[in-house]
């Protein structure tokens, strides 16, 4: 498995994989999410996928931050082998 964060790095493997998404998971043990988009596109024979994602996020403090995303997924005998993430920060007064 192979999780490529466009402009950020690249991790190899499940278990560092996992490890970050259980950091990420603890990072964002006191924040609410709100999503403002949400759009999942899959190729029909379940090759791969992408999400496209507009999130909110308010931590404990009441620090906002926006974030556009769109992870793309690409299966492999029904297993995830590879994932591109791609993430701007966007202002959130602008948002809605």
């Amino acid at each position: 498995m192979r999780w490529t964060a466009v402009g950020e790095g690249v991790l190899t493997g499940r278990p560092a994989v996992v490890e970050a998404c259980e950091a990420t998971l603890t990072e964002l043990s006191g924040t609410t999410t709100d999503f403002s988009r949400f759009v999942v596109v899959a190729e029909p024979d379940g090759s791969a996928a992408a999400v496209d994602v507009v999130a909110r996020y308010v931590d404990g403090d009441g620090t906002t931050s926006v974030v556009s995303s769109c992870d793309v997924y690409e299966f492999r005998d029904g297993l995830v082998a590879a994932i591109t993430s791609y993430a701007v920060e966007l202002d959130p007064s602008a948002q809605a």
